[in-house]
């Protein structure tokens, strides 16, 4: 085959998209109709009937497998941009303007009164970054689970819960992103801290008469670089950091270390062996701040969201067009398997946007009528 003639099958090709445009388009502008019809009557955008009954007769009109699969996958996504559209032009009143939240100038003003709970103890990373973020303004007091934490958010003992969800070296806090879907709490703030992990021990004692070192056990990946000098070290895991370190100034052991934040030394009395033992310099984790109320500020830029979806091909790919498709920047995805269902998947996806924005109602009413178990987990 000759340049000329590819050039040639080219045009054929250019010629073929322009009529497809030109027909796709024509589609579109039919889809307002349907949209119309729909909103007049009740009746729902996503039709599974109709559109497989579709997608099947479209097969049947081609012979092959392959033009067959061709047929299915390239109408699965026009049913699924069609159906995008339409949500598009669906009346407000139709779609909840905020999905049950409500939107403040700014959260209230934090004072004596404001209770803050965290997990842990004195010297642990939630209690540090709950004096900075809340800047000495509220009362603080600490639990002894993440779970313990939102209860007391939800029994309104506390105005608010301050958890870590995720670190950038180490990953997800998986109970945490759990518990957010299984109690109704919501995110209405976060706060990025920069881990500088130290290992300590009592006074007497030397790099050289560690035998064990105890910590969290995500605090121990994060410092696994470290670890894995000291090949003969016990790692012991602890319920947080600060609990690790409260155990060598108790067992008042020489042999025993625990990897801590630098203030938890000062706090127990201990002496730093090493500091910043955790590979990565810029190793931070970003926490929440949760409360029992459905509110977001004005200014929140960020959307917390998590939904679950059907082990089948192109389930998560039709999902994320919602977001293609209202040009929303997704900022991160997150997988977990559900344990009572084989091979069901949760997602957790941050994206940028806020509830009062049109695009962004769009995309979230797209997909809390297509998935299962949909949860906004706040707007922040």
């Amino acid at each position: 085959m000759s340049k000329s003639d590819l050039l040639d099958i080219r045009q054929k090709i250019d010629d073929i998209d322009e009529k497809i445009v030109e027909l796709y388009k024509k589609r579109i502008d039919v889809l307002k109709d349907v949209a119309e019809y729909k909103k007049a009557n009740a009746k729902p955008v996503l039709d599974i009937a109709r559109e497989e009954e579709k997608i099947s007769s479209l097969k049947s009109k081609v012979e092959g497998e392959f033009y067959k699969k061709a047929v299915e996958e390239l109408y699965g996504q026009i049913m699924s941009t069609s159906r995008l559209y339409q949500y598009s032009i669906i009346d407000s009143e139709v779609k909840s303007s905020s999905f049950g939240f409500k939107m403040l100038d700014k959260l209230p003003d934090t004072d004596a009164n404001t209770k803050v709970v965290y997990q842990g103890i004195e010297g642990a990373y939630s209690n540090i970054v709950a004096k900075k973020y809340f800047a000495g303004k509220a009362k603080l007091y600490n639990v002894r689970s993440f779970e313990e934490a939102i209860i007391e958010v939800l029994e309104e003992r506390a105005d608010y819960a301050l958890l870590p969800i995720v670190n950038s070296c180490a990953g997800p806090v998986w109970e945490v992103y759990d518990l957010l879907r299984e109690l109704s709490v919501y995110i209405v703030a976060d706060y990025e801290y920069n881990i500088e992990h130290a290992l300590m021990a009592v006074e007497e004692a030397s790099l050289s008469d560690i035998k064990s070192v105890c910590s969290h056990i995500q605090a121990l990946s994060q410092c696994k670089e470290y670890l894995a000098e000291h090949k003969d070290w016990q790692k012991i895991e602890i319920a947080n950091t600060a609990l690790a370190a409260k155990k060598v100034k108790d067992d008042k052991d020489p042999t025993q270390a625990a990897i801590a934040a630098k203030e938890a030394a000062g706090i127990y009395g201990l002496k730093i062996l090493k500091e910043q033992v955790n590979k990565f310099k810029h190793n931070t984790t970003r926490f929440v701040v949760l409360s029992k109320q459905k509110i977001y500020q004005s200014g929140a830029g960020k959307l917390s969201i998590s939904f679950e979806l059907k082990h089948k091909p192109g389930t998560l790919y039709k999902i994320l067009a919602a977001f293609l498709f209202n040009d929303i920047n997704m900022l991160n995805i997150e997988s977990r398997p559900i344990p009572e269902k084989v091979w069901e998947y949760r997602f957790f996806v941050d994206l940028e946007g806020s509830l009062h924005e049109s695009n962004v109602k769009d995309a979230i009413y797209f997909i809390e009528q297509n998935t299962k178990e949909f949860r906004i987990l706040g707007n922040y």
